[in-house]
């Protein structure tokens, strides 16, 4: 396939994502913010809701989606979705042989585990993610994307060509929404304003694990006016530090499934709230 062949399938793509049905929601955070953590437990807050949700695990350096959640032998499930998307193969009986579901009191999710060799991240491409999007998208309401911190333009990969954080620009310039997370400590900010000037869109920024120990008395005022001094961000959400994270990564329940209620799994679920709210205006 020739250069001309991809360009010409990536605007045809592009064309007819007027067409698609299901909002995006991508989850990006500086490293060490809880990105992956903010994701798993807000796809279950918004199944619990009543939604179609479907989470991928678009992080092309760290997929850690199926270890979190204990899934099995994952296999190379992105990448041959991917695939088979944009040969315009990915039936429903492929798509339920490549995903795994998770039912719940609740309600179900579907997962789509990330790639399984770091050698192939040059397989996640634009015009496969616009294919599998589009074909998600019909079965969906909400889609939530899982991907890596480095956003990073102009790093070209001299082998395949591509750029090295193509499928993250990819989605972060495609998405709906944008959750911004950083980790509630002076160096988790500071990693997050050094990051935030590679995004280049607008974002909703998440202070997560936040606790007074770190910040001072008034974490939240603290963090608030940081945001707005040196970035001219507002604090969308917050997310306070919870024993729950850790033992979401100990039993692979999130909050939600762990039957006690929290600051934490209060501020995910409000999150979830507002989020149904944005994307349906």
């Amino acid at each position: 396939m020739t250069a001309i062949d991809i360009r010409s399938d990536f605007e045809r793509l592009l064309e007819t994502s007027k067409t698609f049905q299901a909002k995006s929601v991508v989850c990006w955070g500086s490293m060490g913010s809880g990105k992956s953590s903010i994701a798993v437990n807000l796809a279950f807050e918004l199944a619990n809701l009543g939604h179609k949700v479907c989470l991928v695990d678009a992080d092309t350096y760290h997929p850690s989606i199926a270890a979190m959640l204990g899934l099995t032998s994952p296999g190379g499930a992105l990448l041959a979705a991917l695939r088979l998307a944009r040969q315009q193969r990915l039936t429903q009986e492929e798509f339920d042989r490549l995903a795994k579901k998770i039912d719940f009191a609740g309600g179900s999710l579907w997962i789509i585990p990330g790639i399984n060799s770091l050698a192939r991240w040059s397989e996640v491409d634009e015009t496969s993610l616009t294919a599998l999007i589009q074909r998600l998208a019909k079965k969906f309401d909400v889609l939530i994307f899982d991907v890596a911190t480095h956003s990073q333009s102009g790093l070209i990969d001299a082998l395949s060509g591509r750029e090295r954080n193509q499928a993250t620009n990819h989605l972060l310039s495609f998405a709906d929404i944008v959750l911004a997370s950083f980790l509630a400590d002076p160096v988790g900010v500071n990693r997050f304003l050094f990051d935030l000037r590679s995004v280049g869109r607008e974002v909703l920024p998440i202070a997560n694990r936040v606790r007074a120990g770190v910040i001072g008395r008034s974490p939240l005022g603290q963090l608030k006016s940081i945001l707005e001094r040196t970035a001219d961000q507002k604090l969308f959400s917050e997310i306070w530090e919870d024993e729950g994270f850790d033992y979401l990564l100990q039993t692979t329940r999130p909050l939600l499934l762990q039957g006690k209620s929290s600051k934490a799994h209060v501020g995910l679920r409000n999150l979830a709230k507002e989020i149904v709210l944005r994307l349906e205006r």
